[in-house]
């Protein structure tokens, strides 16, 4: 029994860290990478990209072929000589064949080249899915904290509107406030409660959505940490620059190699074809074999008149790559119009939370003023009420506006290419 109870013991010490340790940006960033199925299909895309390179390289390698055979066959004319078995002969044949092409009018390099791009470009494309999978991670992450710091916050108001509900209540039953003033005072603590329900249900619902985009069961991680701030926002050399390793712009420069590889392939029909070939042969009625026989040549091949294929053919890849050329010089103005439209955004969203702050500062003042001059009977409850809202209604906007800052700077990261969140 006090074994039992020990192992039980030991396997609940195992446990707790699963269940009590926050998840952090970094585990859920790991997460999300290990286990999301777009990002394990893009790995996958890249390992057979990397099997196409190997398939071009064995364009380069010599082809060996190797064959044996074996027959018995009867020559007899008479029944009496099938039946004696006069006349049989058995019949072994063994050979190997080699080829090598020597040329093939650059094809087989067009090919290899082709197969480069090809990983290279599974490669940015799991890059530009990583870069999206991120962002929505990193959003889902700012929406649990800032719900944590709203209901916080909320808890506050709530606190407040209670001491006021209080402090009307006194006034009301000293005869010094109206019934329809301390009426409201009630219904705004319940407004309050409300909203930190309504908080409290908005923090659940994102921890569930953190938890789909990491694939994770919901029992399994049960807190956030991570600090709701606003960090330091660095100013670009230029945008230009960062369009250059921007997962978008570097797939597409990759397809355009791509499409001038395929173009050299086209052309290389145009071309004509060496190759040598060399192949021996061992046979006889004995095993193994004795009598013997090889031959060694070369090809030289030129395709004369293919019915125009290989003309259009070629003309269709050219028209390709004039396309993937536009479609780059499109893609890197708008990338860098994005970066300079974002980075612009994230200062407008910085600089409006000092705003929001410097009110809020002015907000809480005015409040503090207001509640003692409210409780001496020196100003009115609609004047006092007004300040009372405005500063909660600031804190609220301060909250929010930070909330803002926070995913500009996540847009602003993913406009560059969503690796530093």
């Amino acid at each position: 029994m006090k074994k039992i109870f020990a192992g039980l013991f030991c396997f609940l010490v195992f446990l707790c860290p699963l269940y009590s340790q926050p998840l952090t940006w970094d585990d859920a960033r790991a997460l999300a990478q290990k286990n999301n199925p777009s990002l394990k299909e893009n790995r996958s895309r890249i390992e057979s990209s990397r099997a196409g390179i190997n398939q071009a390289r064995s364009a380069f390698l010599p082809q060996l072929t190797g064959s044996g055979s074996y027959a018995k066959s009867n020559t007899a004319t008479s029944l009496e000589s099938v039946a004696t078995g006069s006349g049989t002969k058995d019949e072994y044949s063994f050979s190997l064949s080699a080829q090598q092409s020597l040329f093939s009018g650059f094809g087989d390099k067009a090919n290899l080249d082709f197969s480069t791009v090809q990983v290279a470009l599974a490669e940015e494309e799991y890059r530009e899915a990583e870069s999206q999978i991120f962002y929505e991670v990193k959003t889902a992450f700012i929406s649990v904290l800032y719900a944590k710091k709203e209901i916080e916050l909320l808890k506050q108001i709530l606190a407040r509107k209670t001491e006021n509900r209080k402090m009307i209540e006194l006034r009301y039953e000293g005869g010094r406030e109206s019934r329809g003033t301390f009426m409201r005072s009630i219904a705004q603590e319940e407004e309050a409660k409300f909203e930190v329900k309504k908080a409290e249900r908005v923090y659940r619902l994102s921890l569930k959505d953190i938890y789909r985009l990491i694939g994770k069961e919901e029992s399994v991680l049960e807190e956030i940490a991570g600090e709701f701030e606003m960090e330091e926002v660095e100013s670009p050399a230029n945008f230009f620059s960062l369009v250059l390793e921007h997962p978008t712009y570097r797939k597409n420069k990759l397809a355009l190699k791509g499409a001038r590889a395929q173009l050299a392939k086209a052309r290389s029909s145009f071309f004509p074809t060496v190759s040598l070939s060399g192949a021996g042969r061992k046979r006889g009625s004995d095993f193994p074999p004795e009598s013997d026989s090889w031959s060694v040549g070369a090809t030289l091949s030129y395709p004369l008149f293919s019915g125009g294929k290989d003309y259009f053919n070629t003309a269709q890849f050219k028209w390709e790559e004039k396309r993937i050329s536009s479609q780059l010089e499109r893609i890197q103005r708008e990338l860098e119009f994005n970066l300079e439209s974002s980075y612009n955004a994230l200062l407008n969203e910085r600089d409006n939370l000092e705003v929001r702050k410097q009110f809020l500062k002015a907000a809480q003042e005015r409040a503090v003023v207001a509640r003692v001059q409210y409780g001496q009977g020196l100003v009115t409850y609609q004047d006092w009420d007004i300040i009372e809202t405005d500063f909660t209604d600031s804190q609220k906007q301060t909250l929010q506006s930070l909330q803002n800052a926070v995913l500009a700077r996540a847009v602003w990261i993913k406009a560059q290419g969503g690796e530093n969140y």
